[in-house]
């Protein structure tokens, strides 16, 4: 995961699978990079691997 904060704007990059093995520690490196921050946030999944459910991301 890598993030970026340009023009008031954290995205968080979102890289690889996200499982049941490793779900609960990429929720808390979300919730850890975009704390205290102000403006807008987002999560961009676009370079997770793929698979025939569907990932929703809610902060």
């Amino acid at each position: 995961m890598r993030t970026s904060n340009e023009n008031n704007t954290m995205t968080v990059f979102l890289e690889g699978r996200i499982d049941t093995n490793n779900a609960a520690q990429t929720e808390h490196d979300i919730f850890s990079a975009i704390e205290d921050k102000t403006g807008d946030n987002i999560v961009d999944a676009a370079a997770l691997e793929s698979s025939p459910a569907q990932v929703c991301v809610c902060l």
